[in-house]
């Protein structure tokens, strides 16, 4: 039905309209781990800088998540062989709540069985933020006379806006805008001679911003 209407109209069930707001906030409530799976086990691939599972210092890259329990009582869920997908909505919740998790990590003596309890919190995802590094060149002109430039290239891997930040003239806080901006707040008071917004490995996003 939706399609019938124009090409750019879609519907969102309620996980792609929760991984659709988590896209364009950059953030979202849980532990704060990138997961994947193999042979229908689920294991942390990495951790969020700053997310619940980092500051723990109790979870590691390539821990093994073998049972997930809600809160501080309930019973543990075996999740070997079920879909990645499901696993993650297990884990995600709200801010403030406990998840607790059955974790196996190979050591240099053998297999060790581990049992964690997260409080979830908002984790951002910053990677996906814009961000600067200034580049010097020397050129040398025809009489031969060499100079230096200043390039600042500005790192903008995705369009993004977070509707719970503050407007400030018309754009949140926390934005694709408002942080470019304030990069480039950055050159305006330093001796730059260029900038280079790279966008190659943006995909898109908000089209607002």
């Amino acid at each position: 039905f939706c399609a019938a209407l124009d090409p750019h109209t879609a519907y969102f069930n309620p996980d792609d309209s929760d991984e659709f707001e988590i896209n364009m906030s950059l953030s979202l409530e849980g532990i704060g781990a990138v997961l994947s799976q193999d042979d229908g086990v689920t294991e942390i691939k990495s951790l969020t800088p700053g997310g619940p599972a980092q500051r723990s210092g109790q979870v590691r890259a390539g821990d093994k998540i073998m049972y997930v329990a809600q809160g501080a009582t309930n019973a543990f869920e075996d999740i070997y062989d079920v879909q990645l997908k499901d696993v993650v909505k297990k884990i995600r919740g709200k801010k403030g709540t406990q998840v607790r998790l059955k974790l196996t990590r190979m050591t240099a003596n053998g297999p060790l069985n581990l049992e964690v309890a997260l409080v979830r919190d908002k984790v951002n995802l910053a990677d996906m933020t814009p961000a600067m590094e200034i580049l010097t060149t020397v050129r040398t002109n025809d009489s031969g006379a060499a100079h230096a430039y200043r390039v600042a290239v500005i790192d903008v891997p995705s369009f993004y806006f977070d509707r719970d930040t503050r407007q400030v003239f018309g754009k949140y806080e926390r934005s694709t805008v408002a942080d470019v901006r304030r990069l480039l707040s950055v050159c305006a008071t330093s001796r730059i001679d260029g900038v280079v917004l790279n966008l190659q490995r943006n995909g898109g996003g908000s089209l607002d911003e």
